[in-house]
C-alpha cells in the first residue's frame, strides 16, 4: 500500500511500521518472520498504514527515531532527528578527543536532547547541559536521557529562552562551557508554505 501511494522508502518504513505494531525490533521481526501474527497486531498495522498514507512521520507513529545509533524517544513535541545533524555529534567529539575530563558541553535549543545525550552517551566523563525554550519538548529530552544513559546521566536541564539576556544572566552568569554546540529551527515563516507535507506534522 505504501508503494502504490508513492512513499519513497516504503520498504523500510513498512518494516519499521510492522515491527512497532507487533512491539518488536526490526531485526526480531525479520527473525521472526514467519511466525503467525494475531488479529490485532493486523489491525495496529492497517491503522499506523492509514496515518502514514495521510501524511504523519513515521517516527511520530512509533514513537521513536533512531540517531546516532541510539533510539530516540520523539513526539510531535519535538522535531524529528535527522541524520545530517549527526555530523554536530561527530565534530564535538572530534575536538573532545584527547580534551581535559569533565569537559563542559551545552546543547542549545535541544528539542529530543539527540545531540546532547549522543555526545553523554559517548564520553561519559562529559558534563552536558541541555537548554529547550519549551518544557514539553524538554520533557522528551528528560526521558531520552533516563532511557539511553541511566538513572544516574549527570545531564543537567535547563528550561530557558536561549536569546534572552535575562535567562543566560539567571542559568549561565557564573558558568563556561568548552564547547556550545546547537541546531535550532531554522526554516523561515515564508518558507514553511513550500515543504513537504509531513512537516507540517512536527512542531512550527
Amino acid at each position: 500500500m505504501l508503494r502504490q501511494n508513492g512513499v519513497e522508502g516504503y520498504a523500510l518504513e513498512a518494516r519499521i511500521l510492522v515491527a512497532c505494531a507487533a512491539g518488536k525490533t526490526v531485526q526480531q521481526l525479520l527473525r521472526d518472520i514467519n511466525l503467525y501474527t494475531t488479529e490485532q497486531v493486523e489491525n495496529t498495522v492497517l491503522d499506523y498504514t492509514a496515518r502514514r498514507l495521510r501524511g504523519e512521520p513515521v517516527a511520530y507513529i512509533t514513537g521513536s527515531w533512531e540517531f546516532y545509533g541510539l533510539p530516540m524517544t520523539v513526539t510531535p513535541d519535538v522535531l524529528i532527528p535527522r541524520m545530517d545533524t549527526e555530523v554536530l555529534v561527530d565534530a564535538v567529539k572530534e575536538f573532545l578527543t584527547g580534551y581535559k575530563m569533565d569537559a563542559r558541553v551545552l546543547d542549545l535549543c535541544c528539542g529530543s536532547g539527540c545531540i546532547g545525550i549522543s555526545v553523554a552517551h559517548a564520553r561519559r566523563d562529559a558534563a552536558v547541559t541541555l537548554l529547550e525554550l519549551y518544557p514539553d519538548a524538554m520533557d522528551v529530552a528528560r526521558r531520552n536521557a533516563r532511557h539511553l544513559l541511566g538513572d544516574e546521566h549527570g545531564v543537567n536541564f535547563v528550561v530557558a529562552d536561549a536569546a534572552s539576556e535575562t535567562d543566560a544572566e539567571e542559568h549561565f552568569a557564573h558558568n563556561s562551557f568548552d564547547v556550545i554546540v546547537s541546531n535550532p529551527p531554522y526554516v523561515t515563516a515564508d518558507e514553511m508554505g513550500s515543504l513537504a507535507p509531513e512537516l507540517s506534522y512536527e512542531p512550527r
